[in-house]
């Protein structure tokens, strides 16, 4: 089980989470700020110094070489770029990421840069967020002026991380920023609009390179899988069928990479009297160099006497800190599913773990656990890898951060952020990933 030789081994991270710095360099407010979220986090904890990266990304990126790590996947945030969302732009905001972005190649590090995660700023949300057609417009804008700013020094792209988040968890239950809890048809508005902002995205990004994009987006997923080898077309249907909201199956997917939705959507559709035009179809459907995949685990689905249903958690299930199931199985499912949907190469570009853990008296931190989650992860990449063209693997997070609503209470990362101090300490995790890069997966070893 030989990965190939330029496969891509990586981490992930976004603005908000590990920037800091939230009233400095001219950025101007997002959704996600600290004046804003109060009330609405895990002891009101914020972003507004996080990891201080903004201040220590030089520090940052020496880690990042020293752990061995080729591929850094960053968000950019756009209020740090346009403060006001639209009009003027930051030379500040420029100035930083610029910097960021040289530290990384002069390190040998390609920079994988995320469009968007999450951090609308204020100004838009102010004129309606999401709900105003104009939405699509002032986000084509910015993202044409980002391939301008960073030119020939980036070539890889995500447009947009986890849209179903910003749809069901933003607009929908209202758990994350900017906390609306509107009608479901209300919600079909906001999909729509997203959807129109990475297709008018993807077109003028071409447009303004003067080198070739590698361009995709990076939803989540949580696969369906039999509980029985014989409901395995059965799970198969219903992981593509829709399910009464926007997480998990083929809404964002089909309509992006096919420019179509199927007739299931469509009957759901009709419920809410949404019927995207013909010509709205023709902007949306984007020309995507890769499928990319944000995965942290899958559902097991059961006949019942009322219909198909998700498995209910069990005492023998494993779970993370975030109170999800460990289920890399599912890794066979995500691959087999979306590849033999749209038959593009694929990117893992976040999987990881959150742990309960501290540092020791000692001074360290001990994550077997970790290394335990990953290695069972990778192991069903490189299994899926000997079928189907799985191009890279990004681990989520580089550091620990502010992880939204739970503020600093999970911890996801590779390295242990001390958040008195801000010093960082790479974990047992870090050097094993380490390890597993510089023999391009061959060495899954605990030694």
């Amino acid at each position: 089980m030989s990965l190939d030789k330029n496969f891509i081994w990586g981490v992930s991270c976004s603005a908000y989470q590990i920037e800091g710095a939230e009233n400095e360099g001219g950025r101007g407010e997002s959704i996600l700020d600290s004046k804003f979220t109060k009330g609405k986090t895990l002891g009101d904890m914020n972003g507004k110094i996080a990891c201080d990266h903004y201040h220590r990304y030089k520090e940052d990126v020496a880690l990042l070489k020293d752990l061995g790590i080729k591929n850094y996947r960053f968000s950019v945030s756009w209020s740090r770029i346009f403060p006001d969302g639209t009009g003027d732009i930051n030379p500040q905001g420029v100035e930083f990421y610029k910097n960021l972005i040289d530290e990384l190649i002069n390190a040998h590090i390609t920079p994988w840069v995320t469009l968007f995660h999450w951090d609308l700023p204020r100004k838009l949300y102010e004129k309606g967020g999401y709900l105003n057609p104009e939405i699509s417009g002032w986000f084509a804008n910015y993202a044409e002026k980002v391939v301008e700013i960073f030119g020939a020094r980036v070539s890889n792209y995500i447009i947009m991380n986890e849209p179903q988040c910003i749809v069901e968890e933003g607009h929908f239950s209202g758990t994350h920023a900017p906390f609306l809890q509107l009608s479901r048809k209300e919600t079909f508005t906001v999909a729509h609009n997203l959807l129109l902002c990475m297709g008018k995205a993807e077109k003028v990004m071409r447009k303004a390179a003067k080198h070739k994009l590698n361009i995709g987006i990076a939803p989540c997923f949580t696969p369906i899988m039999p509980t029985k080898e014989e409901d395995k077309e059965l799970a198969l249907k219903y992981n593509f069928l829709p399910s009464g909201d926007f997480w998990d199956g083929c809404y964002f997917t089909d309509a992006l990479i096919k420019g179509e939705f199927t007739d299931d959507y469509k009957e759901w559709f009709k419920e809410y009297d949404y019927n995207p035009s013909v010509e709205d179809m023709k902007i949306i459907k984007s020309d995507l160099d890769f499928f990319c995949a944000n995965f942290y685990r899958g559902f097991y689905i059961e006949k019942t006497a009322n219909g198909i249903k998700r498995k209910s958690a069990l005492p023998t299930d494993d779970f993370t800190a975030m109170n999800w199931a460990v289920t890399p199985e599912a890794v066979d499912y995500l691959i087999e599913y979306y590849y033999n949907r749209y038959k593009m190469p694929i990117i893992l570009s976040e999987n990881g773990v959150a742990l309960s853990e501290w540092k020791t008296l000692e001074g360290d931190i001990p994550d077997d656990m970790r290394i335990d989650y990953m290695k069972r992860h990778i192991e069903r990449v490189k299994k899926m890898a000997e079928k189907y063209p799985v191009k890279g693997y990004f681990y989520w997070s580089f550091t620990d951060n502010f992880e939204w609503a739970y503020g600093y209470s999970k911890r996801f990362g590779l390295v242990y952020v001390d958040y008195k101090t801000l010093e960082r300490i790479p974990k047992k995790s870090a050097y094993w990933y380490k390890k597993v890069t510089e023999t391009n997966g061959e060495d899954l070893s605990n030694n």
